[in-house]
Order: C-alpha cells, then structure tokens, then sequence
C-alpha cells in the first residue's frame, strides 16, 4: 500500500502521476488512470516508450494500429470523464517516429499534449517541456538515437558502424567483431551486454538533422527558466543509480543529459530507457547538486506498473510504487432504489463513464426521497453502509452517486420532483461527507441514465 499524496498539507498543490517504459501495455494504462483518480491527480506524465514492443518484421504497423484503435481511444474517453486532469507525453527509442503524425491528430484535438522539444505551462508557476532522443547504444530502433555530446560524435559514428557489421556479420566473425566492439563502447565509457541480433537497426524517418543531444537541451533551456521547468527526458543521466542495466550493472546514459543538468540545475527531471535500474539499485532518486532527478524504473513486462506520484511543491515528499493493487479492482458507490429495473443501467452507465470496475449498490424503496427526506434514522442507517463501501484503502475512488427513476413505486412523485429530490440528496450528502464527490443520476422511462447534478 502506498500513502496518498493528496493526503500532503499544503496551500498550493499540483499532484504528478509520472510512469515511463509502459510500451502499449493496456492494463498498465488503465492501472495509470485508476489511480490518478484515486490520487486526485493534476496531470499524468509518461515519458517515453509508451507503444507495443514486439519481436515481429511488422513492428510499424502495429505500433500505427495501437496507437488509432487503443491508445487514441483510452486517451479519448479518460479526457471526457476527466476533462481536469492533464496528459502529457512522448516517445521513447523503441516507439516509431513515421507514426507521430497519428499522435498530433490526438494532441490537435486534445486528448494529450506532445512534449518532445515542446514546453508547455503546467500551472501558473511551472512549465514543463520534454526529449526522446537516446545516445547511440546497440538498439535496434534507431528513430530516436542521437550522438550524446560534440566530443564523441566520431566515436559513436564509429561504433553505430560496427554494430551493424556485428548484427550482419557470419558466425566466424562475431568473436572478433564482439571485442572490437565492445572496446569502441569501453572508449565511449559505456560497457553493455551484446544481444545477438539477426536483422539490422530499423529507421522508419528519414534523419537529417545533425545536431547532438548536448545541442538540443543547450536549445530546449533556452525556451524555458530550467529553474522553473520539469524535464521530462528519456534518457538517464550517465554514471547515476538511474542508468544502470543487467546483466552486468552498465551505465548506459546520456553523458550530455547529465552536463545538462549539471550546468542547468533545473528544477525536476524526469527519466526512463534503463528498465531495471531500480530493480538493481534500489534508488528512483539522484540529486545532482540542487536538481531531483527521477527514474521510477519499468516492470511492464510483469503487468507491474512502476510509477513516481509527488506534488511540484513539495518535491521532498515522493512515493515511488508498483501499482499491483489497482489491477484488483476500482470500486465506487451508488445510492439507489431497490426496484430491479434500474440496477444494471445504472451499474453500466457508471462503468463506461468512470474508470471503475465494481459499484457497491446500497438500496432502499424510493432512494431519492428516503435522502431528501427528514427521517434520521434512516439517514444514519444509509451513512453507515456508506463508509464500510469507503473504507477500501486506496481502492475506492471516493465518488458517490444517487439515483432517482421514472415509474418508482417506493416514491411515486413525478419526475421534476424526482430530480430536485435527488438534487436535494446530494447536497445533503456532501455536507455529511464533504471530502466525497457526489453525482446525481436520473433514470428515465427509457431507462436511460443521464447526470444530472454534481457536488
């Protein structure tokens, strides 16, 4: 279990949900916006590899396909049910650029916005901006590979060539290529396991750009006070607890990103690309001189989903967790009438319109006009049931809903009286329980569910 941050006393707030490396995981998605309901969340930041990442010669394609009928499609839909909460995100080196012009449809019509050399205003007081590219390492998309810093240009020049003899090369060759190889990574300062790779590194964009990683964040400072900025930037900082891989505990991070930040002292900056690094350190945290810099680390292949939760205010106070009580279940409640015909629509309409997966459902004749009414009693009664619903520690996302319906032989009103009396419950409520949401819902002689009032 984790502490919530909106527990944080603090006169100004602005909660982060910040998670990397999902590679086009539904469930971890779907575990990302459960819980920044649950957190009562600003925005929700992913920084990079956030598409499918399978062996297969049609990696393009699938990676086009996920993006227009799943990840477009969740976005669309948690932006109706959450038209507050903000998304922020970007790719990784393992996510095709040709495919981001299906991303900026999503970012024009404001689903999410794109962070990738962008800087955008994150509240009246902070900006954040962001910046996929990796330094050349034996990857083998190469869409997002930049050379790290001025200085080692040739000599990634240099190693990116012999890469691709190594991944070509016939098996009597490979020991001598490996070693060669191996000295050209140890020059450029990085050691790392050689994955014997049968097809050569993958380009869907044509690259003419050819300015470093050093140059693009010397740029991307310039659109941004660093000391009023969270960077959201893929890869680590070289030589941290950040960087770190298996099998043999390499550093492959960015030397220029760690100048970077060094020169810079920015605020916060946000990290990903070493999955493990948690896993083999134990630390999602460097402070490089004044600057917090974050790796929360991936285990999506584990249907783990690892993620840093913090308020920009009070950058002392983070959680750094694995979000496998999500994947249980997400509960809310609903006060309804007993009458049998309104269970199920009411139950479907919450699901589809709210990221939950169980409403607890606490009945009585006429529900609406038992809570507008003046029996204490039977208030208290209700009260009661509704806290043994709340009390699922982390696991309730702490809206209650009350509905009323047409043809209600408990409380045979008409429907404007209906609807003031539920109207009339819900303030009730949210005076009795003021930290709660409260949502009316009206059942109509279609038994269709519209909202109609919100506390």
């Amino acid at each position: 279990m984790y502490e919530k941050m909106t527990q944080i006393i603090n006169k100004k707030k602005h909660v982060i949900i910040y998670t990397v490396d999902i590679h086009g995981s539904e469930k971890l998605y779907k575990a990302l916006f459960k819980i920044s309901l649950l957190e009562n969340a600003n925005s929700i930041v992913i920084g990079g590899d956030i598409l499918p990442k399978y062996s297969t010669d049609d990696l393009i394609e699938v990676q086009k396909k996920f993006i227009r009928t799943k990840l477009i499609q969740m976005f669309k839909k948690f932006k109706k049910e959450n038209p507050s909460v903000t998304v922020y995100l970007m790719m990784g080196n393992d996510d095709f650029k040709v495919n981001m012009t299906l991303l900026e449809d999503g970012a024009r019509k404001g689903y999410f916005k794109l962070l990738d050399m962008k800087v955008h205003k994150l509240n009246n007081q902070f900006n954040i901006c962001g910046y996929s590219h990796v330094p050349p390492l034996p990857f083998l998309m190469k869409d997002w590979q930049k050379h790290d810093t001025k200085k080692t240009r040739g000599l990634s020049d240099e190693c990116d060539e012999k890469f691709r003899e190594l991944i070509i090369c016939k098996d009597e060759q490979r020991k001598k290529l490996e070693k060669e190889y191996l000295l050209l990574l140890s020059e450029l300062g990085y050691t790392r396991h050689i994955h014997h790779y049968t097809v050569e590194g993958l380009l869907s964009a044509e690259k003419n750009d050819e300015t470093t990683i050093e140059d693009n964040l010397k740029s991307l400072a310039k659109k941004s006070n660093p000391k009023k900025t969270i960077f959201v930037i893929h890869a680590p900082p070289w030589n941290t607890n950040l960087d770190m891989v298996y099998p043999d505990g390499s550093h492959i991070g960015s030397k220029a990103v760690r100048e970077f930040i060094e020169r810079e002292q920015p605020m916060l900056t946000l990290h990903g690309h070493a999955h493990e690094s948690y896993e083999i350190t134990g630390q999602f945290k460097e402070v490089v001189g004044k600057t917090v810099s974050i790796n929360p680390g991936s285990e999506y292949n584990k249907d783990k989903l690892n993620a840093v939760i913090f308020d920009v205010y009070n950058l002392k106070c983070m959680n750094n967790i694995k979000l496998e009580d999500t994947m249980k279940g997400i509960f809310t409640t609903c006060l309804n009438c007993m009458d049998g015909r309104v269970q199920l629509p009411v139950i479907q309409w919450i699901k589809e319109n709210y990221s939950t997966d169980y409403v607890d459902m606490i009945t009585d004749a006429g529900m609406d006009g038992v809570l507008a009414g003046e029996n204490h009693k039977d208030i208290k009664s209700i009260l009661k049931k509704i806290d043994i619903s709340l009390k699922r520690p982390n696991l309730h996302l702490n809206i209650i809903f009350v509905a009323g319906h047409h043809d209600c032989l408990g409380n045979p009103v008409d429907d404007e009286t209906h609807k003031r009396q539920i109207s009339i419950a819900a303030e009730k409520l949210k005076n009795l329980r003021p930290s709660a949401q409260i949502i009316g819902l009206w059942v109509s002689d279609e038994w269709k569910v519209e909202k109609i009032t919100e506390k």
